[in-house]
């Protein structure tokens, strides 16, 4: 995942200390299959997933039969979904690389591009930089699931801003220590997707743990189209 510009080493340290995601979120399930296409066979449909972490998005993507792409910063997490897909006899082109910088790959490679929180820990500026490129790779009408966190968080209260639009020193929160965070609002996810995309779907889920606050949460799901 990216800083202000280009990969958080955090990152590497929050893997080390053993942390795995295992499941995909339900929200890439629905938006794999409510937007692949169903004109060709699954193993033709390209999936790319940017900051994929250990790979559970893309090990549900591979079981269903697509085909299955994405970059991750953290060498220890591509090597833990790499071994996950070797040892169900799954394939998966999983690089390590920065998605901040200019991805490589052709114009119009993919189906679909998952961003599920990745993005939100670059700045906004750079983010926005990111979004673009995510256009370019993919296809014509192809769909991109973009999921950031929300302004109307509760940390963004008590956290300490940096600069382009991250927050820093975030406490008794789910997100705490793993780097700085970009919040967003419906007008900063407009303005980023104002040339050349269609928003079919622009949803907002927060909840309130009255409990433990570190349950606490807010994020947006973007479904956009490429035109």
């Amino acid at each position: 995942m990216a800083g202000t510009a280009g990969y958080d080493k955090i990152w590497d340290d929050v893997y080390e200390a053993g942390f795995s995601q295992n499941w995909p979120w339900d929200a890439v399930v629905s938006f794999v299959f409510r937007n692949a296409p169903r004109d060709k066979a699954r193993s033709e449909v390209s999936i790319f997933e940017v900051g994929f972490g250990t790979g559970s998005n893309l090990w549900f993507a591979a079981r269903e039969g697509f085909s299955v792409h994405g970059i991750e910063g953290s060498a220890i997490a591509v090597g833990k979904a790499k071994r996950r897909l070797a040892e169900e006899g799954l394939a998966g082109d999983l690089r390590i690389g920065d998605f901040t910088r200019a991805l490589d790959f052709v114009d119009g490679s993919f189906d679909l591009v998952i961003d599920r929180a990745a993005i939100t820990c670059a700045g906004m500026s750079v983010a926005c930089d990111v979004i673009e490129e995510i256009r370019r790779v993919l296809k014509p009408g192809g769909a991109f699931l973009f999921s950031p966190y929300s302004k109307s968080h509760p940390v963004v209260g008590r956290a300490r801003e940096i600069g382009d639009g991250l927050m820093d020193d975030i406490v008794n929160s789910g997100l705490s220590g793993i780097g700085p965070i970009c919040f967003w609002d419906e007008e900063d996810i407009r303005r980023a997707f104002s040339r050349g995309w269609e928003i079919v779907s622009l949803g907002e889920l927060s909840s309130k743990d009255h409990v433990d606050c570190r349950f606490d949460r807010a994020e947006w799901y973007v479904s956009a189209i490429k035109q």
